[in-house]
């Protein structure tokens, strides 16, 4: 029997420091995210809902600087799970706490993402 879990890939430009974004997104959605060097690159990690929720500084469209917030179960495939996509939720929690206005990332900007895979988190958000 499969298992259902939660998942979201959502979007915000940076238009503030990471370290003014952080406090408020970690109020909203109501879990810490401790900083780590993941594959080359400074990111903010914490756990919610059996998701690993991931925080990073990126590079957009015509590399305008942006936000990413990913939220996903580890270590399922699906053929072991169904994924229910919660972005919408996420995106009005974090409006409602006044947390930023993110987006569901377009096919195009993930594009520009990918090409700009160097992102722009190498160095420890500054304020930290």
């Amino acid at each position: 029997m499969k298992r259902t879990v939660l998942e979201f890939s959502i979007r915000a430009d940076a238009a503030e420091p990471a370290s003014a974004v952080i406090p408020r997104i970690e109020k909203a959605l109501g879990c810490s995210l401790q900083s780590e060097w993941i594959q080359g690159e400074y990111v903010r990690q914490g756990y919610l809902l059996g998701m690993k929720i991931f925080f990073s500084e990126w590079r957009g469209i015509g590399g305008a600087p942006t936000f990413q917030l990913h939220g996903f179960a580890e270590n399922f495939t699906p053929e072991t799970a169904d994924f229910v996509d919660i972005s919408l939720a996420v995106i009005g929690l974090l409006a409602e706490h006044e947390a930023g206005t993110w987006r569901v990332p377009s096919n195009k900007e993930i594009d520009a993402e990918i090409a700009n895979a160097s992102g722009t988190g190498a160095e420890e958000p500054s304020g930290e």
